[in-house]
């Protein structure tokens, strides 16, 4: 197994797989199984850190299934000057 360590502050499991856009995934432990193709990985929050276990051959394929080649502090921090709705919304 492989793990990929994520900052918590823009990724949150609960949030990302309960937003309407993840399907295939279900409450496992302390956090989720997701199912991707013939793909499954285990998804958790540690401390301040959301983790991902995977088979080593899998990692890139939820590194990008996930989008974490993305910076979000720059999408937050844009979102905030944008106006007083969506700084709201970054905020939260």
């Amino acid at each position: 197994m492989d793990k990929i360590v994520y900052n918590s502050e823009y990724f949150s499991p609960k949030d990302t797989l309960n937003c309407g856009q993840v399907f295939r995934f279900f409450e496992y432990k302390k956090g989720y199984i997701v199912l991707s193709k013939d793909k499954a990985c285990y998804l958790y929050c540690e401390n301040d850190k959301t983790i991902i276990e995977c088979e080593d051959n899998d990692k890139n394929y939820f590194y990008n299934y996930f989008d974490l080649n993305r910076d979000y502090s720059k999408i937050v921090e844009s979102a905030k000057k944008e106006n007083e709705f969506l700084s709201n919304c970054a905020i939260n």
